[in-house]
């Protein structure tokens, strides 16, 4: 369903739509159409006003529009679904890191170790992953949370690159006001380090373009 558009306060476009059933003929001007900007800052492609399932893009289709959005932008944001879709791959291939997204509970253990056996067994790139875990416990939490996380990740065979905090209620109340939390909450825990990550991406950016002068 998407819920960029929501979370920014944007309209869910037709041309989004007509985007992606002309998939064989994606082309950055076409692109550039179908999107929308938030502020002059953000251009957002959102999903379709109506669901379309997941198998609506061909992985073809998903590669011509990827490749086609890291030709205009500096850096390219892909919100995926929770479900795997026959062009999951294409995306884990053609990305330069892959962030995993869980929580502290079984159900998040188990659905990552199924995912980690699916993309070994299909022999994809499983090193671009970088795990983040949401409301993960403060250094000084006493609830025992912190171990519970340390025995996690020795179970999946993994390391948390990301701890990001719990932000309470002002990250729900900036989604129902379509605001980002640089807007609504900038001195929330989770935006600060959010900030963070991006500055590393930002930096990682600095130095591949320097390398390659």
């Amino acid at each position: 369903y998407g819920s960029v558009a929501s979370y920014l306060d944007l309209a869910r476009r037709d041309a989004v739509f007509e985007l992606y059933s002309n998939g064989g003929s994606i082309e950055k001007e076409s692109m550039m159409q179908a999107m929308q900007h938030y502020k002059k800052r953000l251009s957002v492609m959102s999903a379709p006003p109506d669901a379309v399932p997941l198998d609506f893009l061909a992985p073809e289709d998903v590669d011509r529009l990827l490749k086609t959005a890291k030709e205009a932008f500096d850096f390219t944001i892909i919100d995926l679904p929770p479900q795997l879709a026959h062009w999951s791959s294409n995306v884990l291939v053609m990305a330069e890191t892959y962030f995993a997204v869980m929580e502290l509970d079984m159900r998040c253990a188990d659905n990552m170790l199924r995912f980690l056996r699916a993309l070994k067994s299909e022999e994809l790139p499983f090193e671009k992953i970088q795990y983040a875990l949401n409301r993960a416990p403060s250094f000084g939490d006493m609830s025992g949370k912190r171990a519970r996380m340390k025995r996690m990740a020795e179970t999946l065979g993994i390391e948390f690159n990301m701890l990001l905090p719990d932000g309470g209620k002002q990250v729900g109340s900036a989604g129902d006001h379509g605001l980002p939390l640089a807007e609504a909450a900038a001195s929330n825990a989770l935006r600060k380090e959010m900030k963070k990550i991006a500055g590393s991406l930002i930096k990682i950016m600095e130095t591949q373009a320097t390398a390659t002068l």
